[in-house]
């Protein structure tokens, strides 16, 4: 069971500055919409369409294409070129290109949406359905990452369930007890 050492009227106040950073190998969907549709429209990307066939099953599928972070933190952006992404948040970047973008006279009143594409976490261990999930939001607890792998199974112990996170470079590794309050911090 988990969180057995949290009274019923527990309370925490949920951290809210967890904006991440843009990094290298980061895979961006811009959209760049406006009142002028045909202005913008050279600014986004294409959703291409794909096959899969596999044993007699064909289907097909959508993916939006991105802007891969190179090795130099930069970005190739239709009619403003390279621009340094990396360390910046998604509204940072939204804002600086809004400013290029009308300050060269491109789009007059740009709204720009910023996801990431390839935002992924890897459940691995004793649960029920271990693999890798796209996350579509800037955060993910671990309660989150766990329910999507289909829980522990009867046999993980949830005592001591390692966690690693990459931070400014570095890969970090914790432990954390799902018994314990301890869990709602992840």
């Amino acid at each position: 069971a988990y969180l057995q050492d949290v009274p019923g009227d527990y309370r925490q106040q949920i951290q809210q500055d967890y904006d991440i950073r843009i990094n290298t190998d980061d895979l961006l969907s811009i959209m760049v919409n406006s009142k002028n549709p045909e202005l913008a429209q050279m600014f986004n990307l294409p959703m291409v369409s794909y096959q899969i066939t596999n044993t007699g099953y064909t289907g097909g599928q959508y993916r939006i294409l991105g802007y891969l972070v190179d090795k130099e933190g930069e970005i190739d952006f239709p009619q403003l070129g390279k621009i340094k992404v990396r360390g910046l948040t998604r509204f940072e970047l939204a804002e600086r290109l809004k400013q290029e973008l009308t300050g060269r006279g491109l789009v007059n009143d740009p709204v720009i949406t910023i996801q990431f594409l390839n935002f992924k976490v890897a459940v691995m261990g004793e649960v029920a359905r271990p693999g890798t999930f796209e996350v579509n939001s800037d955060r993910i607890t671990l309660l989150d990452a766990l329910s999507r792998a289909g829980d522990l199974t009867i046999y993980g112990r949830r005592e001591n369930v390692k966690v690693i996170r990459e931070e400014n470079g570095q890969r970090m590794v914790g432990s954390v007890d799902l018994r314990s309050a301890e869990l709602m911090d992840s």
